[in-house]
């Protein structure tokens, strides 16, 4: 497969790829491409596949788009990062299993930030007309929202169709435009000093396990759902507050964090796709915008009330959002000399919407479905970087991103919590579980009630 010739010169980071940027760096000192900051999504490609006619597609989705050409350094020889393998030969289940390994250390192996784009591409052929497509991103290259976009250009160069395609925008035009969103004002800065200053003091969040030693890329997963009458009452109230059902369970989650920890002055941040008209929506970057939610909650505040404030304050934030390292640097005066810090250290919690799934893309002669991505096999695992864990006090900020986070579907009806069970343990997760699922349906079915009617409902005290 012959190199592309580039001729991209030099950029910036892009605000929305600044708080990646600093996480990889946190992840992973001295090397960021071994982050596992990453964005995965795999699919099956039922249909004939051309392996010319593939590769060709996969360097016209490459020149379209200039994020998916560059490494941390330019070099004008850009090969595709494209991988083949076949399965086909195997019988059942040996052809799952080999598949599932072949796409999980694709997932598991470290990009080369210096010496290759931070993407790939795996194949895997497992039939005569049925592969496998496995897409992996960088989080500082592209966002959720970007892996439909690039499946949908690879089908559309694949069939000869991207005359069709809508125009993509070029990397310095988004930095232009985030360089005038984003613009640093002493009035912007003073507002995330107020917002996030004072949910500095302590994380709310603390583990109860105490081990001399965690793998910081280490993560468990908590599935659960949401009962069906809490569901139907979250969007009653969610009209109530003028507002949506996930900003109503993020109002629940700031009570959640309250009960549990006594904490008066909460943070969480939750993200939006940042993608505001058709030229947005053609880009493979990561465009994802973060708004930091700091809320006050006190005893005779009103869960319909919090919910509203919630709305609010993130209409306030978005509008206000500045790149990351300016902000870090208002809120937290040594963050200079603290880096990496990344924005886990800003917060006590995170409020997530599960990525929407993609659409099947029917072309003639090719149908591609979105699949589940690949689980470890039982005797692999992920080199992870080991930190000593104080014997007293908060987490240092390594160990910041390893407090648990909260994610919710889109039907709003489920939700998985991950962390690492090196620090927390499974009592302290049912914990959270439990406490957030009965707050919630206190939020769905009395949505006047006050927090302090909601804390003795659950046997808490703010």
């Amino acid at each position: 497969m012959e190199p592309l010739r580039s001729d991209l010169q030099l950029f910036e980071l892009a605000p929305t790829q600044e708080v990646q940027w600093e996480e990889m760096c946190a992840d992973s000192p001295g090397d960021p491409g071994s982050s596992r900051n990453l964005v995965m999504d795999c699919r099956t490609f039922q249909g004939r596949l051309d392996r010319d006619r593939l590769e060709a597609a996969v360097a016209g989705v490459m020149r379209r788009h200039d994020s998916l050409r560059p490494a941390m350094r330019i070099d004008d020889d850009v090969r595709p990062p494209l991988a083949w393998h076949s399965v086909q030969e195997l019988g059942e289940p040996q052809r799952d299993e080999a598949r599932n390994g072949i796409l999980w250390r694709a997932f598991a192996k470290p990009f080369a930030a210096t010496a290759e784009p931070l993407w790939r591409l795996t194949v895997v052929r497992t039939g005569p007309e049925s592969h496998v497509l496995a897409a992996l991103f960088s989080h500082v290259v592209a966002d959720g929202y970007s892996c439909d976009v690039f499946y949908r250009d690879l089908v559309a160069y694949y069939t000869g169709a991207d005359g069709d395609l809508r125009p993509a925008p070029r990397l310095r035009d988004i930095l232009d435009r985030q360089e005038r969103d984003y613009a640093v004002t002493p009035e912007r800065l003073a507002y995330w000093r107020d917002q996030l200053g004072p949910c500095l003091e302590r994380p709310a969040l603390q583990p109860d396990l105490q081990p001399e030693h965690v793998d910081v890329l280490r993560r468990e997963y908590t599935f659960f759902p949401l009962p069906e009458a809490s569901v139907e009452g979250i969007r009653r109230t969610a009209w109530l507050a003028r507002t949506t059902p996930f900003l109503t369970l993020l109002a629940a989650y700031h009570v959640t964090l309250t009960l549990l920890t006594g904490k008066r002055e909460t943070a969480v941040v939750t993200s939006t796709t940042g993608r505001r008209n058709a030229l947005d929506r053609a880009a493979v970057f990561q465009m994802a915008r973060y708004p930091y939610v700091a809320l006050a909650v006190d005893r005779d505040d009103t869960l319909v009330g919090l919910a509203r404030r919630v709305h609010e304050t993130i209409e306030v934030g978005i509008d206000s959002l500045i790149p990351y390292t300016d902000l870090a640097a208002a809120v937290n005066p040594d963050f200079a000399a603290a880096r990496p810090w990344p924005d886990v250290n800003l917060i006590d919690g995170t409020l997530h919407s599960w990525p929407s799934g993609g659409d099947d893309i029917v072309a003639p002669g090719l149908i591609v479905t979105q699949i589940p991505n690949p689980v470890p096999p039982p005797s692999e695992t992920i080199a992870g970087r080991r930190c000593a864990v104080p014997a007293a006090g908060d987490l240092p900020a390594e160990l910041a991103g390893c407090r648990p986070g909260l994610t919710v579907s889109l039907e709003r009806d489920r939700c998985v919590v991950f962390f690492n069970d090196q620090l927390w343990s499974a009592a302290a997760i049912e914990r959270l579980r439990t406490t957030f699922v009965e707050v919630a349906g206190c939020f769905a079915a009395a949505p006047e009630s006050t927090v302090g009617e909601v804390a003795d409902a659950v046997q808490r005290t703010p």
